[in-house]
C-alpha cells in the first residue's frame, strides 16, 4: 500500500495539430496527488472531457527520463513516453477499441519542493494512420501549507 500523496494543483495545456489543420487547444485546471515512489514520482488526478460523462482517472509515473500514463474510465489506455521511441498500445473508448501508437520527440520533467513541470511532444497514430502531433505541458504546485511534505528532486 502506498503512502498518502501530497495535494497538488495542476494546470494542463495541450494542443493537437492534425496535418494541414489548425491546432486544437485544451486546458485543464484540477487538483491531484503527488507521491514519491522509489526514484520517481507518481501524479494522480481525474479529468472529465464532458460534463455528461464519467471522469477518467489518470496516473502519470515519472522515472528514469520516461513518463508512463495510465488512463482508466470510459477512455482507457496505457502509454509510455520516452524520447526517440515508438510505443504501441490499445485505446478503449465507449465506441470500441483502436490500435494506438505514439512516437515521442520530447519527454522532460522537473521537480522541486514547491511543485514541478512536465512537457511531452509526440505523434499520435490510430489504427495505423497518422492523426496529429501533440504538445502537452503540465505544471503543478504543492497546495499551500503542504510544501514541507514535498519530495525534493
Amino acid at each position: 500500500m502506498s503512502e498518502p500523496g501530497i495535494p497538488i494543483l495542476i494546470s494542463l495545456s495541450a494542443t493537437a495539430t492534425p496535418e494541414g489543420e489548425q491546432p486544437d487547444a485544451m486546458q485543464l485546471l484540477t487538483s491531484g496527488q503527488l507521491i514519491l515512489q522509489g526514484r520517481g514520482y507518481l501524479i494522480c488526478y481525474e479529468e472529465q472531457l464532458d460534463e455528461t460523462q464519467e471522469s477518467t482517472k489518470v496516473r502519470l509515473t515519472l522515472e528514469d527520463g520516461a513518463v508512463t500514463m495510465l488512463r482508466s474510465g470510459p477512455y482507457e489506455t496505457n502509454l509510455v513516453f520516452c524520447k526517440g521511441q515508438r510505443y504501441e498500445s490499445q485505446y478503449s473508448t465507449p465506441f470500441g477499441e483502436m490500435d494506438l501508437a505514439i512516437f515521442c520527440t520530447r519527454a522532460t520533467y522537473a521537480m522541486d519542493d514547491l511543485g514541478g513541470s512536465l512537457h511531452l511532444i509526440y505523434q499520435l497514430d490510430l489504427n495505423g494512420q497518422f492523426v496529429s502531433m501533440h504538445d502537452l505541458e503540465m505544471r503543478f504546485v504543492v497546495k499551500e501549507g503542504d510544501a514541507r511534505h514535498a519530495p525534493s528532486a
